[in-house]
């Protein structure tokens, strides 16, 4: 067991005006003690500390915990903390071996955007006494209260903890069984972040519990389907959408690909007619061909573009992330789109649909080519199914193998 640092320097005086150590730092030190291990694997350089107080929490990690130099920030909206914290890192001679970085100010905010994915240790024993509001004028009152439910801080800083946290980073944060476990467990899922209880202890007015966050590791931050039957059915798309799921963005598809095959078939013999002869339409070659077909899949590109974007949207809705934009349905997309990025949204990933229209450029000029040196045995103007069947598979067969790498 490690000792706990010297705050022999603080007095009553000191701890008129800020939080005392108590049950709940202590259980804090206990639950880094056991987690020891997994600490130092990550090699933490950057450490944080929400609200410092007497810097007893800090002052820990940095005496047991650091092998290395590493960079301190000591953060509390508390004055007196912030001197606290620097009388108690001096105290145990700590000062010259660390970068300690003391900073007044509320939770991460000043430093959230220099800070973002940086940071691999997170502390924080917070104000989690459930009360009428956290905004408290008195200083030592503002140590515990913790707003309804006594999360209104802690809401804060698992979203500010989220940004901040490096890929391999640690949040080991302190809570109240009046916080309720599953609601805190929801506030982080929401921000990409998991969590588990480490530590639980009784006082005799409290049950505390020490909390472990880390961010999802990346496979998890989209869905990955192994099997055909598995993404089905298999527990992945059912359980976020149920059977809506299957049917993300059907009405954007559909309407999107019949707007597009209706532009795209009548611009193509819209240009034709513009340019050729009625005698000459059925012998173009193709050259010829291909040229209409491009021009025809670039104009339909440019026009039917912000479908396909509502299409991709509504399709991506399976996120349980609450904080993310949510579409009921096309129009709604639509509406919120144009609203939340304006008309250029879009028009986004144009350039890989411009691309893209090759694909079918290669397709249809393929399947006239073929209609057009094919010798109808039975000398009709039409041609029977199966024909029509074997050209369209072949077409698509060269256009899929032609452009797969675009």
């Amino acid at each position: 067991m490690f000792p706990t640092p010297d705050l022999s320097h603080l007095t009553r005086n000191d701890y008129n005006q800020i939080y005392e150590p108590d049950a709940d730092s202590f259980l804090l030190l206990d639950a880094l003690e056991l987690k020891l291990n997994e600490i130092l694997e990550q090699k933490p350089f950057i450490i944080f500390e929400f609200g410092s107080g007497s810097g007893l929490i800090t002052t820990f990690v940095a005496k047991h915990f650091c092998l290395t130099s590493c960079l301190f920030f000591a953060i509390d909206i508390n004055p007196y903390a912030c001197y606290s914290t620097k009388r108690t890192f001096q105290q145990n001679n700590l000062h010259k071996k660390h970068c300690l970085n003391i900073i007044q100010c509320n939770l991460a905010d000043p430093l959230i955007d220099r800070l973002s994915s940086k940071v691999d240790l997170i502390l924080f024993n917070p104000p989690y006494v459930p009360t009428e509001t956290s905004d408290v004028k008195e200083v030592i009152e503002r140590t515990y209260a913790g707003g309804k439910q006594g999360i209104e801080v802690i809401e804060k800083a698992i979203e500010q903890a989220s940004r901040l946290l490096s890929s391999k980073g640690l949040f080991y944060m302190v809570a109240l069984e009046e916080n309720n476990f599953d609601t805190l467990k929801e506030l982080a899922n929401q921000v990409g972040l998991n969590i588990d209880i480490i530590l639980k202890r009784r006082t005799l007015i409290e049950r505390l519990f020490v909390m472990n966050y880390s961010l999802f590791p990346p496979i998890l931050s989209t869905i990955q389907y192994h099997q055909f039957i598995a993404g089905l059915f298999g527990g992945i798309i059912s359980p976020i959408r149920g059977l809506q799921g299957l049917y993300g963005g059907v009405t954007s598809n559909v309407v999107g690909n019949g707007i597009s095959l209706g532009l795209y078939l009548f611009i193509y013999n819209t240009i034709i007619v513009l340019n050729n002869d009625q005698d000459k339409i059925k012998n173009l070659t193709f050259y010829y061909r291909t040229i209409y077909s491009t021009t025809a899949g670039l104009l339909t590109i440019i026009l039917t573009n912000p479908m396909w974007v509502i299409k991709t949207r509504m399709c991506l809705q399976y996120s349980n992330n609450k904080t993310a934009i949510t579409y009921n349905n096309m129009f709604d997309a639509f509406r919120k789109t144009y609203q939340s990025e304006g008309i250029t949204a879009f028009y986004k990933c144009l350039t890989p649909g411009l691309v893209g229209i090759f694909h079918g450029t290669i397709q249809f000029s393929s399947y006239e080519q073929m209609k057009s040196f094919y010798v109808n045995p039975f000398h009709t103007t039409y041609f029977l199914t199966s024909v029509v069947f074997t050209f369209s598979a072949l077409s698509k067969f060269i256009a899929a193998t032609s452009t797969y790498p675009t």
